[in-house]
């Protein structure tokens, strides 16, 4: 985050993480004109913008201090201390292949995460 900062430290809200892309010569069309984009640098937004450094501050307190801020407790009992469901409740509805129904045929169960084929959604990289 330092290293995107200019001047006297300021922090643009949102950083440029592309190529760098030139500014459109003058007098092009406005409706297709760049103003011109740096990576790591503004990407036309505001600066300075007071959040922005606010959010740095309170990201150098909690790796200093190992604490965060400002968690939710609802958040925290969800991704932390409970964890991933263990299995998930799945409905399937579809008539046989080649069938004709006149209503929805429905089969129920339970799965756990990360089943048949979803390997490679994994946070994990994990393949089962």
């Amino acid at each position: 985050m330092q290293r995107m900062s200019w001047g006297i430290g300021l922090m643009p809200e949102q950083v440029w993480e592309d190529p760098d892309i030139p500014a459109a010569p003058y007098g092009s069309n406005p409706a297709t004109a760049s103003i011109g984009f740096l990576d790591g640098k503004a990407a036309g937004s505001a600066t300075p913008l007071i959040w922005t450094e606010g959010q740095y501050v309170r990201l150098i307190r909690d790796l200093q201090t190992g604490t965060l801020t400002d968690q939710p407790a609802i958040t925290k009992a969800r991704y932390i201390t409970n964890g991933p469901p263990t299995s998930l409740p799945v409905t399937i509805s579809s008539p046989t292949s080649g069938a004709t129904v006149s209503a929805p045929t429905t089969v129920t169960g339970t799965t756990v995460p990360w089943s048949l084929g979803h390997h490679l959604n994994r946070p994990d990289g994990i393949r089962k």
